[in-house]
């Protein structure tokens, strides 16, 4: 850097500096490194506990609603479209072909209680678990899938090629023959060695045998009933189902198949990674279903040909047989707790098949699994403080049994969203007009097949992020989850419980109204209908002669000009989708329930408030201590992405406006004095570079929706919230638009009020901890200089991380999460300032000074 960088970068170290919060980051000496896996036996907790609202023992108390299933999903009765639909713009026929639009949800089915009460019969009366297994349905072909895809012509031609390949490079050492039968043995080796063998009577021990197990795990294990009823809908279209969920633990494997096995869906081939096929265990996955593969497809050498036909073709295999394939696009668990960037390589199998011809259709189907606790405790903070992960061995694959006998997890819930055609998708996917390069910031799209061309690298970019899109959508939060998320954004220093419990209720709220229609009215140059489904709206023109409209909108958002509208003329809509949260009832049993779950994660003691009356009640405090504080960020995360684009909108007027809330040097508020105007088309910018700057960390859109409309949108329903105030431009603003412009000049006036000021200060807490990362990674690239190995980049940048928070210079204690800075270094390669040396595998910094504008912007975007 010259002199005059430098000194742009002292400003903007000063500027944040300024905004960071007067305490020290703790790291706590208690936990060793490596951190160990032991889970929480299930034992009463020493401190004392949660109080009960009911009168029960402190050591053993359990909340009422968390016993009875009855009590724990009390929002079965409510009415919410039970489905996150797929595409209106790439796949509208199958939108319409399983949901009708008003479904409401018919209930949750905990999948662990069985009613064979209807039989008469001893066994179904007495053995419940047995009669149902013993009735269970497997369909499984008879056909020996290994010997049809080593016959195939793909595997053929490639042990041709490969054998060819061999006899060239051992200079005549090994003729081509000798050469061809070592590669026809090593595809034998390899299609046996990943292929799977379903054995149907170990599929009814294992399934007996869960039903205990997770009974003794979990609370329950819930599905929506209206989910059921559209998946076996779409098995009975004789087209192969792909399930693809996204992967938080090891417990998904298990959870999918026992699912799908108890709502008469045929149980999926699981692609595992290598790392499972261990002694005893791998014998058992295979037998189970599952299908080992290479976590890394490639050598050193180059690429693996012969590995990536087998596998291909045994692929292909199994889908013109009609099997069911499960895989998690994101390769490994998530780390955050977010959906990660998917790896597309099994996904391009899948559009090859169906574009050759060999099957007729697939069916999509996305899928999130939500927990209220994981079982994995300590992967989370080791792996993100930067230790390796932990390679999985037989023993421990016997302590994970173990521990389903004696840990406690909460409930657990399984959400589909609706399936689609893959066959519509690549016929009307809406992609053309994208750039490669967006997708694949976007998407990270890696192991595409080589031969793919431009376009068929675009169609699997947008497929992969569509349905990662679609994961995080219909992901629900969990009261842990939400609890989890209060503590870490508005609670950080501690709270007492009743208006914990309040705030419960207050999120609550916000989470189930999002996505609701709203229709705001009375704006002299524009009206806006802002919904999130396909709805047809009815208005009057104004006139003498009232003459009636009807249009239907299919967009997520519409805005109808020159008309004017109001709610007693005529407008009509349907009712919008409301978000479910995975637990329901009252707020107050609710935030008790996760408590407990959480109990090594707070801390609570006794506390007197005085209101009028001295009341003695508990307060909570967050242990935010590193690394035990990116376990309960994994939870804040099933929420933050809810919020994430409004946390942008907030962010962005901060930065435009300068100011609009910021906290003073005693810690109180200090309000805006003046009124803060911004125009809308600025606003809609900076929120766009935003989303794209944190692409990595959050899915803000699908593909085919442009990153402007989803911004404009979401401003749009700040307007409805009352949050801005809509005013065209006066004089002064409106010389900056040319004179054809000047009609859609349109400014925003920040509300004064203070609830609407203290719920921007919220938003913005969200990112905080994401911008502080890659706020902390543009400046130490800055400092550094010459080419710099990426794993050892970023473990340099989070040990100068620690050390700014133990100086008090950080707010975030999560800003030091590994997983963040390798997504900051990735979009900075992403972005060409950071290139990647093929030959040494070094990052060297390329455009320092526009680093450096991030980094200004970044301090910007701080409150």
């Amino acid at each position: 850097m010259d002199d005059e960088q430098r000194k742009r970068l002292s400003s903007v170290y000063e500027r944040w500096e300024k905004r960071a919060r007067p305490h020290t980051i703790a790291v706590d000496p208690r936990l060793p490194k490596p951190y160990s896996d032991r889970l929480q036996p299930r034992r009463a907790p020493k401190k004392a506990p949660i109080e009960s609202s009911v009168p029960a023992p402190a050591a053993s108390f359990v909340p009422t609603i968390g016993v009875s299933s009855g009590d724990l999903v009390r929002h079965t009765r409510m009415k919410y479209l039970c489905v996150n639909k797929c595409c209106q713009t790439c796949v509208p026929y199958s939108r319409k072909k399983f949901c009708v639009d008003g479904v409401t949800s018919s209930g949750m089915k905990d999948i662990l209680k069985v009613n064979t009460r209807k039989y008469n019969s001893w066994v179904a009366r007495h053995l419940p678990y047995t009669y149902h297994v013993w009735k269970m349905d497997t369909q499984f072909p008879p056909i020996d899938l290994r010997k049809n895809t080593l016959k195939s012509q793909r595997v053929r031609k490639a042990v041709e090629q490969c054998a060819q390949v061999a006899s060239e490079e051992g200079g005549g050492s090994h003729d081509y023959q000798t050469a061809l039968r070592q590669q026809e043995k090593r595809a034998v080796s390899i299609v046996y060695g990943m292929s799977s063998a379903i054995s149907k009577t170990l599929l009814r021990v294992a399934n007996w045998t869960l039903f205990w197990l997770l009974a003794r795990l979990f609370n329950g294990v819930y599905v929506d009933r209206g989910h059921i009823t559209m998946l076996r809908e779409a098995n009975k279209g004789q087209v192969p189902i792909i399930f693809l969920p996204g992967h938080k633990s090891h417990m998904d494997y298990i959870l999918m198949s026992f699912v799908l096995a108890n709502i008469g869906i045929t149980v999926p081939h699981i692609a595992s990674g290598d790392n499972l096929s261990l002694w005893g265990i791998g014998w058992l996955i295979k037998h189970l279903g599952g299908f080992f593969i290479k976590r890394k497809l490639d050598t050193a050498a180059g690429k693996d040909v012969l590995y990536r036909k087998c596998l291909h073709e045994y692929m292909v295999e199994l889908l013109t047989t009609g099997q069911n394939i499960e895989f998690f696009m994101e390769g490994s668990r998530s780390r955050s707790g977010k959906p990660g960037m998917p790896k597309a390589g099994l996904l391009s199998v899948l559009v090859d098949t169906v574009k050759e011809g060999t099957v007729q259709d697939i069916m999509i189907v996305p899928v999130s699994i939500s927990y209220d606790k994981l079982m994995e405790k300590n992967f989370v903070p080791h792996e993100l403080m930067g230790g390796s992960k932990t390679p999985e061995t037989f023993f421990s694959g016997l302590k994970g049994a173990w521990a389903m006998l004696t840990y406690k997890a909460g409930s657990a819930r399984v959400d589909f969203a609706e399936p689609f055609s893959l066959q519509e998708f690549i016929s009307n996917g809406r992609i053309s007009k994208q750039s490669l390069l967006a997708l694949s910031q976007m998407n990270g799209n890696g192991n595409i097949s080589p031969s793919a061309n431009d376009q068929e690298r675009k169609l699997v970019s947008a497929l992969s992020h569509h349905i990662v899109y679609q994961v995080s959508q219909c992901s629900v939060p969990m009261a842990t989850n939400m609890v989890a998320f209060l503590l870490m954004t508005k609670y950080r220093e501690g709270v007492a419980l009743p208006d914990l419990i309040s705030s419960y209720e207050w999120l609550e709220e916000k989470i189930t109204s999002k996505g609701s229609l709203y229709l705001t009215i009375g704006f002299p140059f524009e009206y806006y209908i802002v919904l999130n489904q396909p709805a047809e709206i009815t208005w009057e023109s104004p006139g003498n002669q009232a003459k009636q409209h009807t249009v239907a909108l299919q967009n997520d958002a519409a805005r109808v000009q020159g008309v004017r509208c109001s709610q007693g003329s005529g407008c009509k809509m349907q009712p919008g989708f409301r978000v479910a949260v995975g637990f329901s009832g009252e707020p107050a049993d609710a935030v008790r329930y996760a408590l407990n779950l959480l109990s090594d994660l707070v801390e609570v003691s006794r506390c007197t408030r005085t209101n009028g009356v001295t009341v003695e009640t508990q307060w909570i405090t967050p242990r935010l201590a590193l690394p035990t504080v990116f376990r309960l960020h994994h939870c804040f995360n099933q929420v933050s992405p809810i919020f994430a684009l409004d946390s942008v909108i907030a962010c962005s007027i901060q930065r435009v406006s300068g100011s609009f809330a910021r906290s003073g040097d005693e810690g109180e508020d200090q309000r805006p004095t003046t009124k803060i105007s911004l125009p809308k088309d600025k606003l809609i910018v900076e929120g766009v570079e935003l989303c794209r700057l944190l692409g990595r960390e959050f899915f803000f859109a699908p593909p085919c929706v442009d990153l402007c409309t989803v911004v404009d949108e979401a401003i749009d329903s700040f307007i409805v919230a009352d949050i801005f105030k809509v005013k065209q431009a006066g004089p002064s603003q409106a010389s900056r638009y040319d004179d054809e412009d000047k009609d859609r000049a349109i400014w925003l006036e920040v509300s004064h009020d203070s609830a609407h000021l203290d719920h921007l200060q919220f938003l913005q807490l969200l990112l905080d901890p994401f911008l502080e990362a890659y706020f902390l990674t543009a400046t130490s690239l800055l400092e550094r200089t010459g080419s710099h190995d990426e794993n050892q980049l970023g473990s340099a940048i989070q040990e100068e991380a620690v050390r700014k928070g133990k100086k008090g210079l950080l707010r975030n204690e999560v800003s030091c999460s590994m997983d963040t800075i390798r997504n900051a270094v990735k979009t900075f390669t992403d972005m060409d300032i950071l290139s990647l040396d093929q030959t040494d595998g070094h990052l060297h910094l390329r455009y320092p000074d526009l680093l450096l504008q991030i980094a200004e912007a970044l301090s910007e975007y701080r409150p």
